[in-house]
């Protein structure tokens, strides 16, 4: 008996017919373009789909941890998605107004929550790579 692919792998495939066999075959630039989008929109879900909770609930601890806060709990995906919003929110406002120490541990841990970010919104990123610093 076969098993069946999970949602990631059937979304990879579909991103993969969306961009190596569909897109070279239509004419219309928008419309090529469009379909490299949603390419793109289905890696994310793909790659969101592999790392879920765990990425929500490491996001979770490592935001409240630059704010000096416990790391707080969820029982659903939407209460770890509002409160991470809410983390996120209260961080950027802190960095905008310079309420925020930017000691070098908190520009490590703001540097790893954006590369975890970034390898779920941009799959192909290396995180191999060291995002540059600007001081």
């Amino acid at each position: 008996m076969m098993d069946r692919p999970d949602q990631a792998t059937l979304l990879e495939a579909v991103a993969a017919y969306l961009e190596k066999d569909a897109r070279p075959q239509i004419s219309d630039p928008g419309v090529a373009f469009r379909a490299l989008i949603a390419a793109n929109l289905c890696r994310i879900v793909a790659a969101e789909s592999r790392a879920g909770e765990r990425f929500e609930l490491e996001s979770l601890r490592v935001a409240a941890s630059i704010l000096g806060q416990d790391a707080p709990s969820a029982e659903t995906q939407a209460e770890r998605r509002a409160l991470l919003a809410r983390l996120e929110t209260e961080l950027a406002n802190k960095i905008k107004s310079h309420e925020l120490p930017l000691s070098p541990s908190t520009v490590e841990a703001l540097m790893q929550l954006l590369a975890t970010e970034l390898a779920i919104v941009s799959p192909r990123f290396d995180r191999a790579l060291h995002l540059e610093r600007s001081e």
